[in-house]
């Protein structure tokens, strides 16, 4: 019986082919999309989730605040005072263990093995941090740790890597300018991805001391069980500590206030990740919903097919009923037809998985193993299919409630079939509209007067710090570059600069503060709007302010107006250099002395399309003349821009490839719906042209239908898609306006696809000869 159920499914099935290829393609790229977001969305949780007591595992990071009255907006950061992990540890009795280590996602060590060189994460860590974290150690002691000096760690996978099948302890390894390392111990991996991942362990030389000023660690602590993390945080807010300084002509103890705030070890990823992740955790959930969304408009479009079949097979059922078939028998049937569709999906789906996978990997950076990601797929895909035989089912309890003569009377109305197209219209028509509305924000953040050039400007920060004048006359050479400054801070990307604090009306504020000099206004092409810019002759306590500057300090006309010992010359734009989320800070530039200032810092203007090259050059005439003892960060203003919304950009090609495909299930739906609508119609369409009915006319009848149907589908899916924009181009601060024409494109485009892809059927079903239609229906 099943091998004659399986010979009737697979029949139907090839009889309707166009229906049922549209149905299982668009049910499997439904598939990939949703369970490879599914996927993702678990990876991204589970960083750092996986440490025994990790609900006790805080980063503690501090609060980097511009305090301005009601314009307030904290950020944070993660690198903090050396001395803190001690300071925690011994003044908050809540604080069980803290540790603090130094760590760079970008800067990977050098490690020499046997004349082989290899690039490893390596941690510099103080004596608690084995501890804190529960790391296990596979062979070896790492108590020997304990202690600062030639003894290392490594993990279970560097071990494979550097010394293959041979035992790792007692080995030496070359690292640190030359230093012989021997490892003492191996570390089991880790069991999941980790905000700061490693692959050696060296133990710090020294401990920080009483340095608050050097921000230069990683802090953690693991507080006790039951421990009142509501009054951790209010009392870590506000940390007072006796500071010593040494001046030429003095010496002294000030107390400097710090704030900071715990963060889960367990949500650093999706709320202050140490690396801005290729795709921010909120667009991958979207990235799911929209799967999710697909998946709804695509099982739409294959019960609408599938039901409407149904129809047309009626006759075939009641033949088989008069025949001795049971329902139970029908059921069975119908259900095997739709299973073997569904399977077939889910097939392509791991087919589409499998191709997609090094694209997937690249943009996700998800390390799990392919057996991982089939298991984990095929869950995702078994619960929708389980979800939609239910479905399934009571769509047949429904249709058993009819006979079969009420069915055919009352198939005129199609009430399901409009719904279910009106359905896809509005998912069609939503994921266009906002895809259009998301593309045209991201262009307007590309094109907006960020208040300084930012464009065909690249950067240089030196370590340790060098003459930099050597570094401009030797880029000055390089073809491409028209100007270089020295001894300048970088406007892009933004990082914490002094801080200015003025007492306004005994509330204090602090503001951003640059030390520059005179060439740092003109290759920044800053924009003037009152005064004038900073030169060389003016004297110390001149300052250029903006708009934003002199707004909070209410100064209706700012220049010649004193802000504490400074006089104001001059008020730019605002400067918007940050997040586009964020609003511009309040900022004050002052003239600093060339002669103390760092000489770590170059700035250049070069000529469009000649970034890679200069970028070559500027390599090899590093490794050249210092070879691998600077350590350099060079980087295009514009790049570091495009950072701020790189996961935007992310979402925008994911969301467009959804819309695509959308767009091709509507289409090919509406293709598939008027084939069948034309077979259930022909005697209807014949006897109108036997009644006079051109072929126009008939046409006509089916577009005006469809037309009315896009209309209902517009009239929902573009207020929906508004209220859906709306606050997500509010959370920018520069932000781009919602055209009415939008709306007359998406729909004409629309209303012309379906007109060129349904009316061929329609005129072909029209042409045909009327009395041959009528002879063979009866």
């Amino acid at each position: 019986m099943l091998k004659h159920y399986l010979k009737v499914a697979f029949r139907n099935i090839w009889k309707y082919k166009i229906q049922s290829l549209i149905s299982i393609v668009g049910l499997a790229v439904g598939f990939t999309c949703f369970a490879l977001a599914s996927l993702w969305i678990r990876y991204e949780e589970n960083y750092d989730g996986f440490y025994k007591d990790a609900d006790r595992i805080y980063l503690i990071r501090e609060m980097d605040q511009v305090l301005t009255d009601s314009y307030s907006r904290g950020m944070m950061r993660s690198i903090t005072p050396g001395p803190l992990a001690e300071h925690l540890r011994k003044n908050f009795p809540e604080v069980e263990r803290s540790t603090h280590f130094t760590y760079s996602a970008e800067f990977l060590e050098d490690i020499e093995y046997n004349g082989h060189s290899f690039r490893l994460r390596s941690i510099n860590m103080d004596t608690s941090f084995v501890k804190l974290f529960g790391f296990e150690s596979v062979e070896g002691d790492l108590g020997s740790m304990d202690l600062p000096g030639t003894k290392i760690a490594i993990t279970e996978k560097t071990a494979r890597k550097i010394f293959g099948k041979e035992p790792a302890l007692g080995k030496t390894l070359i690292l640190f300018n030359n230093t012989e390392y021997t490892v003492s111990a191996v570390i089991r991996d880790l069991s999941g991805p980790s905000n700061f991942p490693f692959d050696v362990l060296t133990a710090r030389r020294g401990l920080p001391g009483d340095k608050w000023h050097e921000m230069a660690y990683l802090t953690f602590v693991k507080l006790s069980p039951n421990s009142d993390i509501k009054n951790f945080k209010e009392k870590l807010k506000e940390i007072k500590v006796p500071v010593q300084y040494s001046m030429p002509t003095e010496t002294g103890t000030v107390e400097v206030n710090f704030a900071f705030e715990p963060v889960p070890v367990a949500r650093i990823r999706s709320d202050y990740p140490f690396e801005e992740p290729e795709v921010r955790q909120n667009h991958i959930r979207l990235f799911s919903l929209s799967g999710i969304i697909l998946i709804v408009c695509s099982l739409f479009n294959f019960f609408t097919l599938f039901i409407s079949r149904f129809r047309i097979r009626q006759k075939e059922f009641a033949i088989r009923l008069v025949n001795g078939s049971s329902l139970a028998s029908l059921f069975i049937l119908l259900l095997n037809e739709f299973i073997v569709i569904l399977l077939f999906a889910v097939l392509l789906g791991v087919l589409f998985i499998r191709v997609l996978l090094p694209a997937f990997r690249l943009l996700s950076q998800v390390q799990t193993d392919m057996p991982v990601i089939y298991r984990e797929s095929l869950l995702y895909t078994g619960g929708i299919i389980l979800i939609s035989i239910l479905v399934f089912f009571l769509a047949l309890l429904w249709f058993r409630k009819r006979t079969l003569s009420s069915s055919v009377r009352r198939s005129n109305h199609h009430l399901f079939r409009k719904a279910s197209i009106v359905v896809q219209l509005v998912i069609s028509i939503g994921f266009i509209f906002c895809t259009s509305v998301m593309q045209r924000q991201l262009r307007h953040l590309h094109t907006v007067d960020l208040g300084f050039d930012y464009k065909n400007i690249g950067q240089i920060t030196i370590f340790p710090s060098l003459d930099s004048q050597e570094w401009a006359s030797q880029i000055l050479r390089i073809p491409g570059i028209k100007k270089a400054v020295t001894k300048n801070p970088p406007l892009m990307p933004a990082s914490s600069r002094g801080l200015f604090r003025i007492d306004k009306d005994g509330t204090e504020m602090q503001m951003v503060k640059f030390d520059v000099l005179e060439d740092f206004f003109e290759i920044y092409g800053l924009r003037l709007l009152d005064g004038a810019f900073l030169t060389a002759d003016d004297p110390e306590n001149l300052i250029v302010i903006t708009e934003t500057t002199a707004r909070l300090l209410n100064l209706q006309h700012p220049v010649g107006e004193k802000i504490s010992h400074y006089m104001v010359k001059g008020v730019v734009k605002n400067i918007y250099n940050a997040s586009p989320v964020l609003p511009p800070k309040p900022i004050i530039f002052t003239l600093s002395d060339s002669d103390r200032t760092s000489t770590s810092n170059l700035i250049f203007s070069y000529e469009g399309d000649t970034w890679e090259g200069i970028k070559k050059n500027i390599d090899k005439w590093r490794e050249e003349h210092h070879s691998q003892s600077v350590y350099y960060d060079l980087v295009s203003s514009e790049d570091a821009y495009n950072d701020y919304f790189r996961s935007e950009e992310a979402l925008l090609k994911l969301l467009g490839f959804i819309s695509l495909v959308c767009i091709i299930i509507s289409v090919f739906g509406f293709v598939s719906l008027v084939m069948l609508t034309c077979e259930e119609r022909r005697k209807e369409i014949a006897i109108r042209k036997v009644n006079g009915a051109e072929v126009r006319d008939i046409l006509f009848i089916f577009l005006k239908e469809y037309f009315l149907l896009l209309l209902v589908g517009t009239v929902i899916a573009f207020p929906a898609g508004y209220l859906i924009m709306k606050p997500w181009i509010e959370q920018y601060t520069l932000q781009t306006i919602i055209p009415t024409w939008i709306y007359g494109i998406i729909f004409l485009s629309l209303f012309v696809i379906i007109v060129f892809c349904v009316g061929w059927k329609i005129i072909k079903t029209a042409n045909e000869n009327p009395a041959e239609v009528v002879k063979a229906d009866n």
